[in-house]
This record gives structure tokens, sequence and C-alpha cells, in this order.
């Protein structure tokens, strides 16, 4: 149960909108400042994922599935890559269209809009989980790569839980005045199992907890790939 107002929902992310964009006019370092510290989650994927990028991707053609702001442009272009970002959302895309960083292109996971085999690398961070029909987006980037190309892709495990901290919070009721206003009036029909699916799923836009390893494998299979590296 989500006891958020869409409508409040809506307009804090208009606020955030506002507020990046002034940024950005103000000062260009400045947004990519606040930017990075509003994205240290994207920081952390980042640092993670650089070595199987390596440093030279000179002629590589990338495609990021759910680019959003663009948070990742800066890092392929840097490396000579010719990047392709995709997003439904026109207005995250207003934002990457500013940093010049490559070809950006409003669309659907499910339906990319490009030829067989367009793709030296397809990349897509913490999206699929948020898609109904994941095996659709699976099957659309393997379309779209070639045939000795890499899909990586990130996103949460099904074991994924909330923090520790946030879990003790939960648990006790004295302290959880120090939660998120959308909790209040929630635990008095929940158990600490509801709360995590809530905050995990609904808070965050999920549409699932999350993959394992053993399910990615048979999904991969389907579709003819096998599965080079896996990391927690």
């Amino acid at each position: 149960m989500d006891t958020r107002d869409p409508r409040d929902i809506v307009l804090a992310k208009t606020r955030l909108e506002r507020t990046l964009k002034f940024l950005f006019r103000l000062n260009a370092r400045l947004f990519n400042l606040s930017d990075k510290l509003f994205n240290i989650p994207r920081y952390i994927d980042l640092k993670n994922l650089e070595p199987f990028f390596g440093n030279d991707l000179k002629g590589k053609k990338v495609l990021e599935i759910g680019c959003g702001k663009g948070y990742f442009s800066g890092f392929f272009a840097g490396r000579g890559a010719q990047y392709y970002g995709l997003d439904i959302d026109r207005d995250e895309l207003s934002f990457i269209s500013k940093r010049n960083t490559g070809t950006i292109v409003q669309g659907n996971g499910t339906g990319i809009p490009c030829k067989d085999g367009s793709f030296d690398i397809v990349f897509s961070n913490c999206v699929i989980e948020h898609i109904p029909d994941d095996d659709g987006v699976l099957s659309e980037a393997r379309r779209v790569l070639k045939k000795d190309g890499f899909l990586i892709f990130t996103f949460p495990t099904q074991a994924y839980r909330p923090s520790f901290i946030k879990r003790a919070l939960f648990k006790n009721r004295f302290l959880r005045f120090l939660i998120d206003p959308e909790f209040s009036g929630y635990f008095g029909h929940a158990d600490i199992q509801e709360a995590e699916d809530w905050y995990v799923c609904h808070r965050w836009g999920h549409v699932r907890r999350g993959y394992t390893i053993d399910d990615l494998k048979g999904r991969m299979r389907l579709l003819g790939l096998e599965i080079n590296v896996f990391f927690y």
C-alpha cells in the first residue's frame, strides 16, 4: 500500500527539475557537482563497472537504455565511444541533450528504434527492474547487439533489503517518527516484511524486487547469450 498522494510525488520531482535547471544555467560545473552528489549510488556503480569497459572505447558504439539525465554519457564519450542514449522521459532527455556527449533518442526499451546488430555494447543501470516487460527489453537489447558485443546491466538482487539502520527504525515503533513522512500511518496494519516490500518496490518504482543469478542464466540462455561475469 502506497500512502503517498501522486500529486505530491509529481510536485517534488518538478521542484527538483527546476533546481537542477537553475544550477545548470548558473554554472555547468556546479550542476555536474550537484548531480554527482545526488547520484552517489550511480557513482559507486560507475566505479565498479569501469574495469569492464576499459579506458579506450574509440570506434565503439554504445547504447544506454534508460539514460536519464546522462550521468554515464560523459564517461563513454570521454573514452571515445559513439554514445547513444535512450529514455522514455522527455524531461530527463532535456538535460542530457545539453551535455553534447552523443546522440539522444526518445523511446522505449521494449521497442528500440535502431537496426539489428548496431552496437558493440548495450548498457543499462538499474532500469529493467522498473519495466514490466523486462524480457522484452532484454530481447531488444540482444537484437541491436553485434554478434561479438556485450550486454552490461546492473539491477538489484532478490535478496536486496533496506539498510540496517532503516530496518532498525522499521522494527522500533518508538523511533519510527525518524522515517520518511510517507510511512505515517502505515505501520498500524503492516509488518516488517510488508514495510520492506513497500520500501524496495513502491518507493523506488520497482515492479519486481530483483533477480537471482539462476533466473538470469535461464533468460540469457534463451537469448543465445552466456554470462561472463556476475558480481554483487
